[in-house]
């Protein structure tokens, strides 16, 4: 690499053909000059992080809404199963102990 070498990736903001980054190279990847933000390597390990990140995220998303989805299911056999059944007939608490799943 040689002083004063520039970035070689193309970046694209208001101008429609690009240009290039313009930000002084600090590595060489396969010959080619890189700065810090467009190095290849690191731009992969950037990518794997955010996208570890948000592959947890919607675990977390899918789990709550699975649970949320039984909890509706247990409301509905509730309900079907208490049709015409006064509420003073029912023990105290046994609807929220089967809504909960105990």
């Amino acid at each position: 690499m040689t002083p004063g070498q520039r970035c070689c990736e193309r970046v694209y903001s208001s101008s429609y053909p690009g240009h290039t980054c313009g930000n002084p190279a600090k590595m060489e990847h396969e010959g080619k000059p890189y700065c810090g933000i467009h190095d290849p390597v690191k731009r992969a390990a950037r990518e794997a992080a955010s996208k570890a990140k948000w592959d947890a995220l919607w675990k977390a998303k899918t789990e709550r809404w699975a649970e949320e989805k039984k909890l509706e299911e247990r409301r509905t056999a509730c309900e079907l199963a208490c049709q015409g059944v006064e509420t003073h007939d029912l023990a105290p608490g046994i609807l929220l102990r089967y809504m909960r799943g105990i």
